[in-house]
């Protein structure tokens, strides 16, 4: 490879680019670049049940066409026993890889949500929701749609019947159940009790969120490249049983087992795998942040409240997913968690 450097400006129209090379195309022909299309449907009924009380029931759909993702034209052949690198085993010479984006990424999202809603009454009010949902696409998993040429692409080559079927599957921000409700109450000021009596104890505001959600899709990976195509790492190979396990991890703190590693396995050489795009789930989420605050009247204009929020008030252990790569150590093993209890107190002069 002879050294481009220090290279002339402006580049001479006959300059010879040092190989292998690595292109990024765009596909023209068989999906024009087109602008993403979003389209939206839904249906809606409400009924008021008392003055204050709504209750709603929705369907509400989308479908995504045209969304970026790319696709591997250079793939190495998998050649048994072979001694080659992967660039030599490309195709297509003296290219290493050849990244092709199409507006071929297609995704659909169905839901039933619920809503009940009081509106506030007494000092007190509250919104309750829950979704059903699901939705599926046809990008690799922790795909960037916004910047494509710096994006993962497809796993399988696209020169295999029905190559994106193991990227299908339901997206990454698919959690089928989610239940979240807000709540405000406003505490009675005390108004016939004494000065001291209303001033400490009268007019308190209580506020919070509970959010109850079910595990996100996990993708699981072999860790290495089985393929031997030089696309990336390969999905892992589901072997059998019941994919999830409990219990502590053994001599190894913090840590828990989620998934069963017996279950599953690296693919043969020169095969991708048969576990699609988030085929198992995660751990759910039950959390729970409270606020409280209070004014205090100091003159006419000026007021001094104070507040206390407190995160995860509960202090509830939510895990984070596990290790998803077979070949790690920390496979089907959650080794972190989110945020425990954090609570913070605040002083505010509103003037």
């Amino acid at each position: 490879m002879n050294n481009p450097f220090p290279l002339a400006f402006p580049v001479p129209h006959d300059f010879v680019f040092p190989t292998p090379v690595r292109v990024y195309s765009w596909d023209a022909s068989h999906y024009t670049l087109q602008t993403p299309t979003v389209y939206n449907w839904n249906l809606t009924l409400e009924r008021q049940l008392r003055p204050e009380w709504l209750v709603r029931v929705a369907y509400v759909g989308s479908r995504t066409n045209h969304l970026m993702e790319n696709e591997q034209l250079n793939p190495a052949a998998y050649i048994p026993n072979s001694t080659l690198s992967t660039d030599a085993r490309r195709p297509y010479q003296p290219y290493t890889s050849i990244v092709q984006g199409t507006g071929s990424g297609n995704s659909l999202y169905n839901s039933l949500q619920l809503s009940l809603e009081k509106r506030l009454s007494k000092g007190f009010t509250i919104l309750a929701n829950y979704t059903w949902s699901k939705s599926i696409d046809n990008l690799p998993f922790g795909a960037d749609v916004t910047s494509p040429m710096l994006n993962q692409v497809l796993t399988m080559s696209p020169y295999i019947h029905d190559f994106k079927r193991i990227d299908t599957g339901p997206s990454d921000f698919d959690y089928n159940h989610t239940f979240v409700v807000s709540y405000v109450w406003h505490l009675p000021d005390l108004e016939r009790s004494g000065h001291l009596v209303r001033t400490v104890f009268g007019g308190w505001e209580i506020t919070g969120i509970t959010t109850v959600q079910t595990g996100g899709p996990i993708t699981l990976y072999a860790g290495t490249d089985r393929s031997q195509t030089g696309i990336g790492y390969d999905h892992a190979d589901y072997i059998g049983g019941d994919p999830y396990s409990s219990g502590p991890c053994p001599n190894q703190a913090p840590c828990v087992n989620y998934l069963l590693s017996s279950a599953f396995g690296v693919p043969a050489l020169g095969s991708y795998g048969n576990l699609a795009k988030g085929a198992l789930r995660g751990p759910g989420l039950f959390n729970t942040d409270l606020g409280t605050f209070k004014n205090f009247g100091l003159t006419e204009r000026l007021k001094l409240q104070f507040r206390g929020e407190f995160f995860n008030a509960f202090n509830r252990v939510n895990f984070n997913s596990p290790g998803t790569a077979v070949n790690s150590g920390n496979f089907g093993r959650i080794v972190s968690a989110r945020d425990p209890r954090i609570g913070q107190l605040a002083l505010k002069i509103i003037f």
